[in-house]
């Protein structure tokens, strides 16, 4: 430019040609716009800036440092409306038929992505959406997405990719591996830790990742995935990558019971994660990879962690899929008669229990308890364990008769070889008392109940989460005796210690607040009944969806409250 304008000397270096460029900017009045594309360092951009004059500078450029000397104009991706009229644009009339919308997110609707599929679509040869898409989905990055002959692009955006990706510093590189594998709709940064901060900032500088709009997510490009994907998968590190970040999840291992219902969001999103890390996983087991089944083990123990966690919360129905996935991993790298594999298959077994599926728990608790038989004896613990499940899940399913038999029975032989105060024992002394009001025998289930909540007390603590629910079913069996005012004021007792214990949303909590309403509404207080009844069935459909049981039996309460609170 300095020649073109007459302003480089015979003996001038690059240096004196771009003071006398810059100068001569500054003089101008008349506007000039002066465009510096495809600029990656600042400190060596600046001597080129015009401080002053009629010139206009414009930098293109994925590093977001250039921030601090220049105004940021964010080139964001296109919406779905205009990726599509680009792509009608460029290619012309696409049939009803074809794919485009799955074309356009499999791309991210990146426009360079889209200006590169454009021209494989119109060719020569001219190929199909659906191909096309076919080919997206089976090709390395770097490879589909290079730049085709005469795009105005300098570069493809597989190769830009990997050009930033070799930019920046192996921490960063680690990070943005774990994102890759991750679930596309993004990590929270507490997940990542404040440790993650530098890595963040790099990658973020360089347009590898994103942040949510309020900051407390960080997200990467689908392609930008797909890219890191590609090469640790050509590298034989894929597996390493899931196995490391599904250590990132195993904090999941030290909620404490406690705290279960207040960080539930966060459990839901570590399950997230560890789904997309998963179907990741699955055709690396399928080839037996390098690596593959030391991170099946991993996620199988955080599936199986959360799904415990769910059960906590009463939330069967979420459960289910969570521990038939732990099921399933521990099934491929154990065995089917793994101690760990049956332990998740017990799980499972009471997911299924508390979605309101007890038919299905129940045979899955019977095949339990025949395979451990035959693996450690009829009377190990683990076996006596398995047929109190059994019976729990025999009691839901309307036989709570045979429950109670079979509860007597595993409770005197846990009763010889178990301390008082082991949680098997208590346990199953918690399972018969709950049968036996099914069977319509509550003084006796309340007998039951008033010893177990002194032994849970003495054993954990009268504030325990398991002991606050000990005295609620207490409450309960005296409600199903006719002693309503016992029952009340159990009830009353209770409910104040478990909102600020476990939370006033955990589902125990508001199984508690349900007792109390329906013994309300036995003594004639039908506008407190009612009251609770509607915060219960508000509350659970919030916290754990409106098809839950829980949440279908709070509803029946309410509609029968409203209907006794009605005058005819």
């Amino acid at each position: 430019m300095g020649a073109e304008l007459g302003l480089r000397g015979a003996a001038d270096d690059s240096s004196a040609v771009v003071r006398k460029l810059r100068a001569w900017l500054e003089e101008r009045r008349e506007p000039y716009l002066v465009v510096l594309d495809n600029a990656d360092d600042p400190d060596a951009l600046t001597p080129f800036l015009p401080a002053r004059g009629g010139a206009r500078v414009l930098i293109t450029t994925n590093d977001l440092a250039f921030e601090r000397i220049a105004a940021p104009l964010p080139v964001t991706r296109f919406t779905p409306g205009e990726a599509r009229r680009y792509l009608h644009d460029r290619v012309g009339v696409i049939g009803d038929a074809e794919p485009v919308d799955e074309l356009i997110d499999e791309l991210d609707r990146l426009p360079l992505a889209l200006a590169i599929a454009a021209a494989a679509l119109v060719g020569p040869p001219r190929i199909g959406c659906a191909a096309y898409l076919r080919r997206v989905r089976s090709t390395p990055v770097e490879v589909l997405l290079d730049r085709p002959r005469g795009e105005p692009y300098p570069r493809g955006v597989g190769q830009t990719i990997m050009l930033a990706l070799d930019g920046v510093g192996p921490h960063a590189r680690r990070l943005l591996g774990e994102l890759a594998v991750l679930s596309p709709s993004g990590v929270s940064l507490e997940l990542l830790g404040p440790e993650a901060s530098g890595a963040l900032a790099e990658l973020g500088a360089v347009s590898l990742l994103a942040f949510s709009q309020d900051g407390s997510t960080v997200l990467a490009h689908r392609l930008v995935r797909r890219a890191v994907r590609d090469e640790a998968a050509r590298d034989g590190g894929l597996a390493s990558l899931i196995e490391t970040a599904a250590l990132r999840l195993m904090f999941v291992e030290r909620i404490a019971d406690e705290d279960t219902g207040r960080k539930l969001p966060m459990i839901l999103a570590v399950d997230e994660h560890a789904a997309a890390l998963w179907e990741s996983l699955k055709p690396l087991l399928d080839e037996d990879a390098a690596g593959a089944r030391a991170a099946a083990e991993a996620l199988s123990r955080i599936r199986h962690v959360i799904a415990e966690h769910l059960l906590y919360v009463n939330d069967g129905t979420r459960a289910v899929p969570v521990a038939q996935t732990a099921v399933e991993g521990r099934e491929r790298v154990l065995g089917p008669d793994h101690p760990e594999t049956l332990d998740a298959v017990y799980t499972l077994a009471h997911a299924y229990e508390f979605a309101g599926q007890a038919v299905t728990a129940v045979d899955l608790f019977a095949d339990l308890v025949a395979r451990w038989s035959r693996i450690r004896g009829e009377d190990a613990t683990e076996t006596l364990r398995a047929r109190a499940g059994l019976a729990s899940a025999l009691s839901t399913a309307g036989h709570a008769d045979e429950a109670v038999e079979l509860l007597e029975t595993v409770v005197a032989a846990q009763s010889r070889t178990l301390s008082p105060d082991h949680p098997h024992l208590l346990g199953s002394r918690f399972f018969l008392a709950s049968a036996l009001v099914e069977t319509g025998r509550p003084d006796r289930a309340a007998e039951l109940f008033e010893s177990l909540v002194a032994d849970r007390a003495e054993a954990l603590g009268a504030d325990h989460p398991e002991a606050l629910v000990d005295e609620g079913r207490l409450a309960w069996a005296y409600l199903h005796a006719g002693r309503f005012e016992e029952a009340i004021a159990v009830y009353e007792h209770v409910v104040p210690r478990q909102e600020r214990v476990i939370g006033a949303d955990h589902p125990d909590t508001l199984i508690t607040v349900h007792g109390l309403a329906s013994a309300y509404e036995a003594v004639g207080r039908t506008a407190e009944a009612l009251t609770r009844y509607e915060h219960v069935a508000r509350r659970l459909e919030a916290v754990l969806g409106p098809d839950q049981p829980l949440t279908l039996s709070a509803a029946r309460g309410l509609e029968r409250a409203r209907r006794l609170a009605t005058p005819n």
